[in-house]
């Protein structure tokens, strides 16, 4: 989020239109987002599925012969495989969600800023009277 922030605050430094800020800095969000949320979660959420499965089918068939434990492991790393995608997507949706209005609450500080810089810089010279007194006009 900081490096979504920075980035989007020096490239649009001087740029009078705040909506392109905004959308830029939520689609830089939206693919840092996704992509970290993809890296990091997909290895511990596959095998804390495959390790939660096995003790659910460890605790439906107490007494398992050798063969129907490989099987049990068989069938919980296959449904852990085949599920694993569909979970990394929604904790993907999630943190793209949760990270939203985050950038928001980040962006009103930039903005404000903005403006008042643009507002400085894009103003028109201030006579003071005094200056006309000097030079005798």
């Amino acid at each position: 989020m900081t490096t979504c922030e920075q980035i989007v605050r020096k490239d649009f430094a001087l740029d009078s239109e705040e909506s392109r800020m905004r959308v830029a800095a939520h689609h830089m969000m939206r693919n840092l987002t996704a992509g970290m949320a993809m890296i990091t979660c997909r290895e511990p959420l596959l095998m804390s599925i495959a390790t939660n499965l096995k003790n659910s089918f460890a605790t439906a068939l107490r007494a398992a012969s050798p063969q129907q434990r490989e099987m049990m492991e068989q069938a919980a790393a296959q449904l852990a495989q085949d599920n694993c995608e569909l979970a990394c997507c929604f904790i993907q949706k999630t943190a793209v969600e949760k990270a939203g209005p985050e950038m928001d609450k980040r962006l009103a500080t930039v903005s404000t800023w903005l403006v008042m810089a643009l507002a400085i810089l894009c103003s028109p010279p201030v006579i003071h009277l005094c200056l006309f007194s000097l030079i005798g006009i």
